[in-house]
């Protein structure tokens, strides 16, 4: 915690820092691994409504394609780690 220019002698605390804060998907992916992603995703799908489950299908299917060769292009491209 950082602190304030100091005021007649006194040091008043910072309230808030400002951090950066990791994106939620790169939590679940980092720590509970490719599992724990799929069983997250199996729960998430029993949550939804029939209609919507639906929707996701169809979405799947028109754009799925694209992103999947999206994602093998990028990793084609990607540097190697040192």
């Amino acid at each position: 915690m950082g602190v304030a220019k100091p005021e007649a002698g006194l040091e008043v605390p910072i309230a808030c820092d400002d951090v950066r804060v990791p994106s939620p998907l790169r939590l679940l992916t980092r720590r509970a691994g490719p599992l724990g992603l799929v069983l997250t995703a199996y729960d998430l799908w029993r949550r939804l409504p029939l209609k919507q489950r639906r929707q996701l299908l169809d979405a799947t299917r028109k754009h799925g394609p694209r992103l999947a060769s999206r994602a093998a292009r990028a990793r084609q491209t990607r540097r190697p780690k040192p």
